[in-house]
């Protein structure tokens, strides 16, 4: 299995939760962003950079100030979104 330090673990840090699209979002279980939940929108590779671009939606914060121009909420977004994807390649095998 693929690890990174400080990754953070599916069912541990945040557990993903159907919602009624058909669709999965993610409810983060620990951390200053606890209870808040988020889905995925757009991801995308920046060919110029070679840096992974992706958009998110805040289904529900706890915390009625918390908006998705919150860098820490956006850095904590994507260690999930690189867990969901590490996850998803080595379920594949």
């Amino acid at each position: 299995m693929t690890t990174i330090p400080n990754m953070l673990q599916e069912n541990v840090d945040y557990e993903l939760i159907p919602n009624r699209k058909d669709h999965w979002d993610i409810r983060i279980l620990k951390g200053i962003f606890v209870e808040t939940v988020i889905n995925f929108g757009v991801v995308r590779m920046n060919e110029k950079t070679g840096i992974m671009n992706f958009d998110f939606n805040l289904v529900y914060s706890p915390d009625e100030d918390l908006k998705t121009d919150n860098i820490d909420l956006q850095k904590h977004c994507g260690k999930i979104l690189e867990s969901v994807l590490i996850g998803a390649t080595q379920n594949e095998n």
